[in-house]
C-alpha cells in the first residue's frame, strides 16, 4: 500500500509540473461563451435554487455536473481564473489514478489467463503501471482537456467514467454479494455523473462487454453467443435509458438535423473521418507541439480517391483493426487496447454531426493505449533498469513538450495566431480573433475577420451574427440588419440571431420591430438577462413602462451581477422612460 502511495504522489507531482504553468491562462474559445458569458454560474450566494438552475439551464444542456462546478467555481472564486485552473487539474490528476489502476488491472489479469504468452511478471506490474499512468499524466494530446477549461466537461465524464468502470471491475472480483452490489451501486452511480459531465460516457456497457469478453470469460465465443440475447436486450436497455435521459428528439437532432447547419453531409464527414482517425493515431506516437493545433485543416473527402489520402487512411485503420482480430489470441491486451481506442471514437468519429477533429475526443482512448508502450517494456528483453530509464525518457520528452505548448494557451492571441499559422482556412480562428477585438471595441478590425469568418464558412450562424453586431456597433445599421436578417432566415430558432437583429432594429429607432425580435428571442431562451434587458429598453421607449421595469428586474433575478439591467431599471424608475441597453 505504501509503494502505491508513493506511485500516486509521483503522478501527482508530474501533472501539477506539467500544467502549472496554466494556472494564469485566460479564458478562450467556448470559456467565452460557456463560463464567462453564462449568467446562471454567477452565485454569490449559496442557493440550492440558482444552482440547479446553473446545472440544468446552462448551455451546452445536457451536460449539469459540469455547469454546477462552475457555479462552484464562481461562488468560491468569482471569475479568478486560477481556480478554475486548479479544478481541471485536480480532476487530470484523479483520472491519472484511475489510468493507473486500469494498467495495474489489466496487467494483472494478464497473469491469470493460463494460455497468455505475453504475461507481465508480477513484481513489474506496478511499476510499469506507474510507467503507463506517467505517460497519460505528460502527454500533449491532453492538453485541450485540461488547460481548455470549458473541455471539463471531457475531463469529468472520463474521470467518472473510469471510477464507474474499475468499480464494476471490483465489484465483480468481491466473493462477497453484498460488498459486489455496494460497488456495482457505486459503479452506476458514477456512470451517471459521467452521463451528466458529457453524453460520450453511454459506451460504458460496451467497454465493461469488452472487458468480459477479452479477461474473465478468456475469449469464450461460445459464452458470446450463448448471452447474445441477454447483451442485446441489456444494450436496447441502455437506449432506451439514454433516450429518455436525453430525449429522443434531442438525440434524432444531434444525427440528422445538426446537418443542416454543416458545411459538409453525412457521407463527406464518415468519409472525413477515415483520415481524422488515422491523425489520431500519429498524434498519439508524435506529438510535437508544431503538430498540435486547437483547429486541425481537415479539407472534406469527397471520396476515397478524393483525396487519396482517405484510401491510405482507410487502408492503415484496417491494418490497426487486423492487427487487433490477429492478436486477441497471441498478444490479449494488444488487442484490447486496439478495441478499446475504435470503441471509444465511435460515436464522435462517426455518424453525429460534430466538429470534424478536436484532440480532446483522444482523452478516453489514451487511457488504454498507454499500456502498450509500458506492456512492450516489461515484455521485450530488457533489463529492468533499461526499461526504466527508456520510460524516464519517454516520460521526460512528454512533459517538455506539454508545458512548451501550454505556453501558447496563455494568451488569447498567441493562441489563434498560432492556430492561423497552422491552418490559415480556419473560420473559428477568424471568428475568436475578430470577438476578442469586439470586446475591447475595436469594431473595424472585429469586422475584418468576422468577413474572412464568414467568406471561409458561410453557413458559419455565429460569426454572421457577429459581424452584424460589429456593423452596427459601426453605424452601419442597415447592413447589420440585412445580415442579422438573413441569419434568422437560415435558422429561425437561433435566439441570439433575433436577440441581435433587435438589437439593430433598436439602434435605428423601429423600436416596434425591435420589441417583435426580442421576445421572439425570449420565447427561445427565456433565461438570458441580456434578451431581457434589451427588451425592457425597448418597452421603456415605447411608453409601456411597467412592463418595462418588470422586464429589468427578471434580468436581475437572473444574474443579480447585472449592471446594465442595474441602470435601466434605476432610469426607468427615475422616470427617464427609455433606457439604453449594453451593446
Amino acid at each position: 500500500m505504501r509503494t502505491h502511495g508513493t506511485r500516486l504522489l509521483v503522478l501527482a507531482v508530474l501533472a501539477l509540473g506539467v500544467y502549472w504553468n496554466t494556472f494564469d491562462s485566460p479564458f478562450l474559445f467556448d470559456d467565452l461563451t460557456s463560463v464567462l458569458g453564462n449568467p446562471l454560474i454567477r452565485i454569490s450566494e449559496f442557493d440550492l435554487g440558482r444552482l440547479y438552475l446553473a446545472a440544468t439551464e446552462s448551455w451546452p444542456e445536457k451536460r449539469p455536473v459540469a455547469h454546477l462546478s462552475f457555479a462552484l467555481n464562481y461562488y468560491f472564486g468569482g471569475y479568478d481564473v486560477t481556480g478554475y485552473h486548479l479544478v481541471n487539474t485536480l480532476a487530470h490528476i484523479a483520472t491519472t489514478f484511475l489510468a493507473y489502476a486500469l494498467a495495474l488491472g489489466l496487467f494483472r489479469e494478464l497473469e491469470a489467463l493460463p494460455n497468455e504468452r505475453w504475461r507481465l511478471a508480477p513484481e513489474r506490474a506496478g511499476g510499469l503501471a506507474l510507467a503507463a499512468a506517467a505517460l497519460f499524466a505528460a502527454h500533449p494530446i491532453q492538453i485541450q482537456t485540461v488547460t481548455y477549461l470549458y473541455q471539463r466537461s471531457n475531463g469529468f465524464a472520463v474521470m467518472f467514467y473510469l471510477a464507474a468502470f474499475l468499480l464494476y471491475v471490483r465489484g465483480r472480483k468481491s466473493g462477497t454479494p453484498s460488498i459486489r452490489w455496494s460497488l456495482w451501486i457505486c459503479g452506476a452511480l458514477s456512470w451517471l455523473l459521467a452521463l451528466g459531465s458529457k453524453q460520450l460516457a453511454i459506451t460504458l456497457p460496451a467497454a465493461i462487454l469488452l472487458y468480459e469478453y477479452y479477461f474473465p470469460r478468456d475469449l469464450d465465443t461460445d459464452w458470446l453467443r450463448a448471452n447474445a440475447l441477454r447483451i442485446a436486450l441489456a444494450g436496447a436497455g441502455v437506449a432506451a435509458a439514454i433516450l429518455l435521459i436525453f430525449g429522443f428528439d434531442h438525440v434524432v437532432d444531434a444525427v440528422f438535423s445538426m446537418y443542416d447547419e454543416k458545411d459538409f453531409t453525412l457521407g463527406e464527414r464518415l468519409l472525413t473521418q477515415l483520415r481524422v482517425v488515422a491523425l489520431y493515431v500519429s498524434l498519439l506516437v508524435l506529438p510535437l507541439p508544431s503538430r498540435l493545433n486547437v483547429i486541425h485543416d481537415m479539407p472534406l473527402s469527397q471520396s476515397l480517391f478524393d483525396p487519396i489520402s482517405t484510401l491510405t487512411s482507410m487502408l492503415f485503420l484496417l491494418g490497426l483493426a487486423a492487427i487487433g482480430l490477429w492478436s486477441m489470441r497471441r498478444a490479449r491486451l494488444v488487442s484490447f487496447c486496439i478495441a478499446w481506442f475504435f470503441l471509444h471514437l465511435a460515436l464522435e468519429s462517426s455518424f453525429l454531426a460534430l466538429d470534424l477533429i478536436y484532440e480532446h475526443r483522444l482523452y478516453l482512448p489514451m487511457c488504454a493505449v498507454v499500456l502498450l508502450p509500458a506492456w512492450a517494456l516489461g515484455t521485450i528483453p530488457l533489463s529492468e533498469r533499461n526499461a526504466t530509464t527508456v520510460a524516464l525518457i519517454a516520460v521526460l520528452l512528454l512533459a517538455t513538450a506539454s508545458v512548451s505548448r501550454n505556453r501558447i494557451w496563455q494568451d488569447h492571441g498567441r493562441l489563434w495566431n498560432d492556430v492561423l499559422a497552422k491552418n490559415p482556412n480556419s473560420a473559428v480562428a477568424q471568428h475568436n480573433i475578430g470577438y476578442q477585438a469586439a470586446t475591447q471595441g475595436r469594431f473595424v478590425e472585429a469586422e475584418a475577420h468576422f468577413r474572412e469568418a464568414v467568406r471561409i464558412q458561410p453557413r458559419d450562424l455565429r460569426a454572421r451574427k457577429d459581424l452584424g453586431l460589429a456593423l452596427s456597433a459601426q453605424g452601419k445599421h442597415y447592413e447589420a440588419i440585412e445580415f442579422l436578417s438573413e441569419v434568422v432566415r437560415m435558422k429561425p430558432d437561433y435566439a441570439d440571431g433575433h436577440l441581435g437583429l433587435g438589437r439593430a432594429w433598436f439602434d435605428t429607432g423601429r423600436l416596434g420591430d425591435a420589441e417583435k425580435s426580442l421576445r421572439r428571442a425570449l420565447e427561445l431562451d427565456p433565461a438570458n438577462p441580456v434578451t431581457h434587458e434589451h427588451l425592457g429598453a425597448t418597452l421603456g421607449g415605447l411608453g409601456k413602462t411597467a412592463e418595462a421595469i418588470a422586464m429589468m428586474e427578471r434580468a436581475l433575478e437572473i444574474d443579480p451581477l447585472y449592471t446594465p439591467a442595474r441602470e435601466g431599471l434605476r432610469a426607468l424608475k427615475a422616470g427617464r422612460g427609455r433606457a439604453v441597453p449594453q451593446r
